[in-house]
């Protein structure tokens, strides 16, 4: 009997101790295979680069509009250039896709905002006479591509692409010396051009993050004519857009 109880014994201390080897090696298959998946796909959201995001953002322009006046002399067109410069305040909506590949990251994004502020001189040719010419751009859209460096914290970047900006733009002339005459001219419609810029990102947490980016446009110049209802003459007038622009974005990841 002691023999019999003892046989039993062992044979249950044996199947113990298979079941708990197979334990043992399937939790250590599974941290295997836990180890390698890690290595194909590494964990991404700790550092939140990849995938699609939007945003707002706001800051400052600064417009420098060179300008060319083509008027009659005598019996020849001559074109006096010009220049002014202002500053105004940008805000807008920007939204677009980054590809973490490491410590590169690429990607696209595309963006629209308003702009405020006019940039204007003001002539004036004795107490009859004054000249007045104008030109602001109130909106402005852009298709960018953005390639930088990525940490788990920062991302720095260069960012270029396409640009469109609605363009208004005035010219007045007025002579009241002997007999009232002026010139009046306006134009006002989008132009294209291109865009290049840089900036920094940082993490705030796996969702949100804050940028700061400097982007310069170049856009397409404006001509307007304005005519001369008295004499039947035309004078027009060339802009050339330049704008700088500085701004800040909070940027939220899906």
């Amino acid at each position: 009997m002691i023999t019999g109880w003892a046989d039993s014994m062992r044979a249950r201390l044996l199947l113990a101790g298979v079941a708990f080897g197979a334990l043992a090696c399937s939790d250590a298959q599974a941290s295997e295979l836990e180890r390698v998946a890690n290595s194909i796909y590494p964990e991404q959201s700790d550092r939140g680069w990849s995938g699609f995001y939007l945003g707002a953002a706001t800051g400052v322009t600064a417009d420098k509009t060179d300008y060319f006046v083509t008027a009659p002399v005598g019996n020849t067109f001559v074109s006096s250039p010009g220049e002014f410069t202002d500053t105004g305040i940008i805000g807008g909506l920007y939204a677009g896709y980054d590809f973490d590949l490491g410590d590169f990251v690429i990607g696209f994004e595309g963006d629209i905002a308003a702009l405020g502020g006019i940039s204007q001189e003001d002539y004036f040719f004795g107490a009859k006479t004054d000249e007045t010419i104008s030109e602001s751009i109130d909106w402005l859209a852009t298709l960018r591509a953005r390639a930088g460096y990525g940490s788990d914290q920062y991302l720095v970047y260069l960012t270029g692409g396409l640009t469109a900006g609605h363009v208004n733009a005035d010219y007045n002339y007025s002579n009241t010396v002997i007999t009232t005459f002026s010139y009046d001219g306006s134009a006002s419609g989008f132009e294209f051009g291109w865009v290049l810029g840089a900036g920094i990102e940082t993490r705030l947490d796996s969702r949100w993050s804050v940028r700061a980016e400097f982007m310069h446009v170049d856009l397409n110049d404006t001509t307007l004519s304005a005519f001369n209802a008295f004499n039947g003459v035309t004078n027009t007038v060339r802009f050339e857009n330049e704008l700088d622009i500085a701004r800040v974005g909070l940027t939220f990841r899906y």
